[in-house]
Order: C-alpha cells, then sequence, then structure tokens
C-alpha cells in the first residue's frame, strides 16, 4: 500500500475521531481527567468462563490457560487451574508465571478458568475445537471471559440449517437472573422464554435462538442481568442439509465507540458480511476497507445510515472480492461492529477431490487380490471422506482493542496455518510479534507498522503442543490493533483480535460493574 493511502485514512479517522474498546473491561483506558488519578490495584482473582463448543466422536476440545511473561505484579505463588463441569472436575493446572499449558475438556459442556494471588495478573485462557470429518466439522477458538452485568452480541443467523443459541455461562457462586433481547434489522424481535433466565452457581443456562426468533439472516442480542453475573455467548452453527457449514462462538462486543477497526478478515473465495448496531439514537456511519490494493469506499463514501436499536447489514463480499481487508467505521454516535467470513472453496478443488473418488473406486474394481482390495477400500474410504469436506467454514471478528504494552491470543493449534494482522491507526509504529509454547517464548517478526497500512506476519508451529500469541515491545506515534486468524485443512478457519493485557483494575470499574474490588481481570 502507498504512503497516499495511510495519508488518506487518517483523514477519515480525523472526522469521527473517538477511541476503539473491545470485551468487557477497561483499566488501562482513562476517559477524561475525572479519572485520571483513580485509584488501580494489581489484581489478584480471575474467573474465566469458557463456553461449550459442538462436541462429537470426531471433534476433539481442549482449553489452553495462558500467563503471559513480564506482567507487573506476577509470581509463581498462586494457582491457575480449569475445572469442567458436570461433576466439577479439575482438567489442569497451570504451575508456573510465564508459560502456557492446554488441557484436553472432553465431554464438558463448561469450563471455568480461575487463577488467584501470583498467577492472576496476565492471566488468560481460550477454548479450541476442530473437527475435520464429522457432525461438528470446523475450526473453532474462543477466549474465554470474566462475568458481567450487561453485553451485546453481534453476529450468528437463525435461518434453516443456521442453529444459533445463546449459551450464559455463571462462573461465580451465587445464582443469576438475565433477561435477553434478541435485535434484528426491524428492531427487538418478539420473543418467548428470555425473560428472566435462570442460571444456577457454577452452571449454565440456553437459549435457543433459532426457536424464540426463526428465520433472521443477522441478529444482535442484548444480555442484562436482574441480579448475578453471567458469561455469554453465541454459538453460530451452520448446517446446509446434513452437510456442516461451519462453526463459530462469538464472544461480547465492547463498548459502542465512534470508531472502530476491525483487522485480519482473510483473503480467499467467500461472502463477507458487516453488521453494524447503535444502541441508542440513529447514527451515520462511513465504512472504509484498506486492503492491499488500497483503500476502497464503502457506500461509494457516502454515510450509512443506522437506525437506533436496530441492526444494520453491509454485504462487503463485492467490494472486497477474495481480498483480505481492515475495516474502518467511523460514526457520530457510538456503534458496534462486527463482521464474518463464510469460506467457499474453489470449485476446481472440489472437483478434483471428486475425481480422486471416482479414480479410487476404478481402482477397486480392477483389483482382484483381496489383500489389494483392503487397501484400496481403505483409499475409498479417505477419498469419500475428503470429498465430503466442501472447505465451508465461518469467522466472525469483533471490533479490536488498541495494544498499549502487550496483546495476547491463547489456544492456537500447532497444525494450522496461523497469520496475524497488525495495524497502526495515528502514526507510524513497531510491535514483536512472538509464540509462547511452554515457557519459551520465541519471537517471530518484528514488524514495522508504517501507518494505516495492514502487516501480516506468518506464525509457524514448533512442537505439538497448542500455543499461544504474543504481540509486544509495542512503541510508536499510532495505535496498535492486532488479529489473529488460523485456517486449517482445506478452508477450516478461526480468529479474533488480542487482547491487552494489564494487571491492573481501577476500583472504580470493579466497584460498577461487579460491586466489588480486585476480584476480576481488567485491562
Amino acid at each position: 500500500m502507498s504512503v497516499r493511502s495511510g495519508i488518506a485514512i487518517m483523514g477519515i479517522l480525523a472526522v469521527s475521531g473517538g477511541v476503539v474498546a473491545a470485551g468487557m473491561s477497561y483499566a488501562g483506558h482513562d476517559q477524561g481527567s475525572a479519572n485520571a488519578q483513580v485509584q488501580r490495584n494489581v489484581v489478584n482473582s480471575v474467573a474465566l468462563a469458557c463456553p461449550e463448543l459442538r462436541s462429537g466422536s470426531d471433534t476433539t476440545t481442549s482449553v489452553a490457560l495462558t500467563s503471559v511473561p513480564g506482567v507487573d505484579g506476577q509470581s509463581d505463588e498462586g494457582s491457575f487451574s480449569i475445572v469442567g463441569t458436570p461433576g466439577a472436575a479439575t482438567l489442569g493446572d497451570l504451575a508456573s508465571a510465564g508459560s502456557t499449558a492446554a488441557f484436553p475438556t472432553g465431554e464438558a459442556a463448561m469450563a471455568v478458568a480461575t487463577a488467584l494471588d501470583g498467577l492472576a495478573p496476565g492471566s488468560f485462557a481460550a477454548r479450541t475445537s476442530v473437527d475435520s470429518k464429522g457432525e461438528g466439522r470446523g475450526l473453532a477458538n474462543v477466549q474465554c471471559t470474566g462475568p458481567i452485568t450487561e453485553a451485546w452480541l453481534l453476529g450468528g443467523a437463525t435461518q434453516p440449517g443456521q442453529r444459533g443459541k445463546l449459551v450464559l455461562v455463571n462462573p461465580t457462586d451465587s445464582d443469576a437472573v438475565a433477561e435477553v433481547t434478541v435485535v434484528g434489522i426491524d428492531g427487538a424481535v418478539e420473543t418467548s422464554g428470555t425473560d428472566g433466565v435462570a442460571v444456577p452457581a457454577n452452571d449454565r443456562a440456553e437459549v435457543k435462538l433459532d426457536a424464540v426468533a426463526p428465520g433472521m439472516a443477522a441478529l444482535a442480542v442484548h444480555v442484562t442481568t436482574r441480579f448475578g453475573l453471567v458469561s455469554p455467548f453465541i454459538v453460530d452453527d451452520r448446517m446446509e442439509d446434513l452437510t456442516p457449514r461451519g462453526i463459530e462462538i462469538i464472544p461480547p462486543s465492547g463498548r459502542p465507540a465512534r470508531r472502530s477497526i476491525i483487522t485480519g478478515l482473510p483473503s480467499g473465495p467467500g461472502t463477507r458480511e458487516l453488521l453494524l448496531l447503535s444502541p441508542s439514537e440513529r447514527a451515520n456511519v462511513q465504512v472504509t476497507a484498506i486492503t492491499q490494493d488500497g483503500l476502497k469506499e464503502v457506500a461509494g463514501g457516502q454515510s450509512i445510515p443506522v437506525r437506533g436499536e436496530r441492526l444494520r447489514t453491509v454485504d462487503l463480499s463485492k467490494q472486497l472480492g477474495d481480498s483480505a481487508a481492515t475495516i474502518v467505521i467511523t460514526s457520530d454516535v457510538p456503534v458496534l461492529a462486527s463482521a464474518n467470513m463464510q469460506t467457499r472453496e474453489e470449485a476446481s478443488s472440489l472437483e478434483s477431490r471428486k475425481q480422486a473418488v471416482a479414480d479410487a473406486q476404478a481402482e477397486l474394481d480392477a483389483a482382484k487380490k483381496p489383500a489389494e482390495r483392503r487397501e484400496l477400500e481403505i483409499k475409498v474410504d479417505r477419498a469419500i471422506e475428503a470429498a465430503r469436506d466442501d472447505g465451508s467454514d465461518i469467522v466472525w471478528l469483533r471490533a479490536g482493542e488498541r495494544l498499549t504494552s502487550t496483546g495476547v491470543a491463547g489456544g492456537v493449534l500447532p497444525n494450522g496455518d496461523t497469520v496475524v494482522t497488525l495495524i497502526a491507526i495515528g502514526g507510524d509504529s513497531r510491535a514483536s510479534v512472538s509464540r509462547l509454547s511452554g515457557s519459551e517464548v520465541t519471537e517471530v517478526d518484528a514488524a514495522v507498522l508504517p501507518e494505516g497500512e495492514p502487516v501480516e506476519v506468518s506464525v509457524s508451529a514448533e512442537g505439538k503442543e497448542p500455543y499461544s500469541l504474543l504481540v509486544s515491545d509495542i512503541e510508536g506515534a499510532g495505535d496498535v490493533y492486532a488479529t489473529f486468524v488460523q485456517r486449517s485443512g482445506h478452508s477450516a478457519l478461526t480468529g479474533y483480535p488480542l487482547e491487552r493485557v494489564s494487571p491492573f483494575i481501577r476500583l472504580p470499574d470493579a466497584q460498577s460493574q461487579y460491586g466489588l474490588a480486585g476480584s476480576t481481570r481488567s485491562h
């Protein structure tokens, strides 16, 4: 991309200003002079809920616990464990600070990661699912999140074959009751059974979105609690007849913002869609896509109207083609944004695998010896299994948050192609991309980030265990955002923005959101 493109995007961003925030925690983000002197305590207790992923005999799931190296207040004098339910069985423990490890979760419907004392600062957890041939075919990776009292979740659908559901996890020792509102392009949808959803302590509840709000091509969900805390997730599970079309888990979006950055929308054949929501009043939104070919103005550069409390969808498929993109959203009032890509494999590749079935069958038909036929029968079965996979999967990417010192993503599988996309907004910057495996940190690239130009860093795995990604040593005038996307097999993919790491929690945030201090992670 040219320098001129980078300068152009700065002009667009200057229209509305604002800052990006994602996730449900904000300790490093002082909003105005009134909060500049707020007291901050080192976090000493973290509870992170990890939602279930669709399971089956061919599905492998695990939770990775990560203690980000070099975080203030961190020590080995603490604990970091993952517990699965039902049965409250301990699935694994992380013994030392500055390390990562993955633990199989088996049939556990949900899991809760708890970090205490010296292992609480810099703690992070993510749950991963991979299935290359069964009903749950696809790749999914979702970060585990702390409980909240209110959240918006953007994404999912309930048209035929799209079995979306809302999962509410309660990782605390107190019962909770949640209210759920489903919003579509025409506003809130009349539903039954979503008013006062009981979520027992250390348990979960679910709302089948395809039952309470059927026929929706896109949706947003608003979760509030009457009392107690929950960690909400949307499971976007797609089928066409008996063919899986992918699965992904959608965590809560961040706070509405006048400027949002969605990095790393991947390249390749498939459809792409942007979701916009203004939780309150009407918004006028401008959308720009940054690709390797330069800037692409969505809607001809014209403002896109988004009515208050109504979802707006924007089809980016024709605009982007097969290009990777970073999406910049600016608005005159704060909005929420997320984007998805539904992969589609090239027709030539599909035909090639079908031909492989025919060739293997022809060999079997011509074989005479029993031993040879047995080997060819296995070959035919494998070819048929490969031909069943049409390479379809879905990934949802929410708006990311500005990284300060370190960003982290965890549970990245070693047998996939992984790309970290970084961008600096507001000036040139630099950042280091590293891989954390066990307690060993290996730098992959010290990336130079010219203003407004997406930079992709390919990360290869060493060894057979899942690893964590770190973006650190951030310096320069620009705000840095980063997202990882991983592909596996033909077109299975997953990813999410790297989360900012901080050892501190601001007391007003803890008291207003949770009614306590120093008991949950905040960044």
